[in-house]
């Protein structure tokens, strides 16, 4: 007689065992919605992101339509790299030590970066460094540049197409990422690829492709960097170390962040006739916008840390003409009464460096 093995019935569950089934369900989903959400708060893909710095805002800070970061901000210790990971600026550009201001459209559209000399750089263009202060090394110039020609923005973070899955000089660039900590500094995260070998020459072996990410800073301008480059402004009356006969070549410079009108006046020494008015070397004529800056005709409109020159003559060789001064005022300020830097013997300058 043939016999067939008995089939098992299928445990019954406990009450208890049914309780816990949709408890553990339960707190599988919860674990993977902390882990999704933590992702989408703190910023995916920072690996490599310092344990000393704030930890990177997310995607539900405050935005700039969709999905781009808000970046506006004043932000310290720029240079010219910031403006060449935008795939902005020249090649040639070196300037360092300077602040930038950084303002975006409402809906993302287009963000515009104007740097400008922070303490540093102020300090070098008046040749005043601190001990292990660079030299002076240009200026930067505003840009504007507009969502699809020059970035994208995913998850809260705005991506440069400068550097997005292309080589620049030998380096394979897969992305490059802006956004903010939670200290409001502006960060920037720039995925790289490279290929990993064994040995030396050739006897080295490959051990394929990996990519390192590295990143980088640029902390909110502080008070005391807007204080220290307020009293450092000005204008600056210099003479040249040699005589051109009887007269002298003098030296006027704007260190004022914003260009000025200037020009040089010598009243005639008997009569009271129009004094002879000399124009400052013209180095701007209209604002960035196109609008004229409103510098009377009789005087130059010199832009911010230009330098002109006149050639002065001492008192004795004056001749006919008064003392020499020069005038000048901000663009922003034509409507109140000029400054005026009286030249009463221009041997008595201080003299320029060669």
């Amino acid at each position: 007689m043939l016999h067939l093995p008995k089939r098992r019935s299928p445990a019954v569950p406990t009450s208890s065992q049914l309780m816990t089934r949709p408890l553990r369900r339960s707190r599988v989903l919860q674990v993977g919605m902390l882990t999704v959400a933590s992702c989408l708060l703190a910023g995916c893909g920072t690996d490599g992101y310092p344990d000393e710095w704030a930890s990177p805002k997310g995607m539900f800070a405050a935005r700039k339509g969709w999905s781009c970061p808000n970046l506006e901000g004043d932000y310290d210790d720029v240079s010219y790299e910031l403006f060449r990971m935008l795939g902005t600026g020249s090649s040639v550009d070196r300037w360092h030590d300077h602040h930038a201001r950084i303002t975006q459209a409402d809906d993302g559209s287009w963000l515009r970066i104007e740097p400008a000399l922070n303490a540093r750089g102020m300090r070098a263009v008046r040749e005043e460094q601190a001990k292990g202060e660079r030299a002076y090394a240009g200026r930067g110039s505003a840009v504007t540049i507009r969502y699809g020609d020059h970035y994208t923005c995913s998850n809260g973070w705005l991506y440069s197409l400068a550097r997005q899955q292309v080589e620049v000089e030998g380096t394979k660039y897969e992305e490059l990422r802006f956004g903010l900590d939670k200290g409001g500094a502006l960060i920037a995260g720039t995925k790289t690829a490279f290929e990993e070998t064994i040995g030396w020459g050739d006897a080295s072996a490959s051990l394929g492709k990996t990519s390192r990410m590295h990143w980088r800073r640029w902390e909110v301008r502080a008070a005391a960097d807007i204080d220290a480059v307020t009293a450092l402004e000005g204008v600056r009356l210099q003479r040249g170390h040699w005589m051109n006969g009887s007269r002298v070549p003098v030296f006027f410079g704007n260190f004022q962040a914003r260009p000025v009108c200037a020009r040089l006046v010598q009243p005639w020494r008997t009569s009271n006739d129009k004094p002879v008015v000399s124009r400052a070397a013209e180095t701007t004529r209209t604002d960035e916008a196109g609008k004229p800056w409103g510098c009377p005709p009789d005087s130059g409109t010199m832009d911010a840390l230009a330098t002109t020159h006149w050639d002065v003559s001492p008192p004795e060789h004056e001749g006919s003409f008064g003392e020499p001064r020069v005038e000048w005022q901000s663009v922003d300020r034509l409507d109140q009464p000029w400054h005026i830097v009286p030249i009463a013997d221009v041997r008595t300058l201080p003299v320029r460096r060669r």
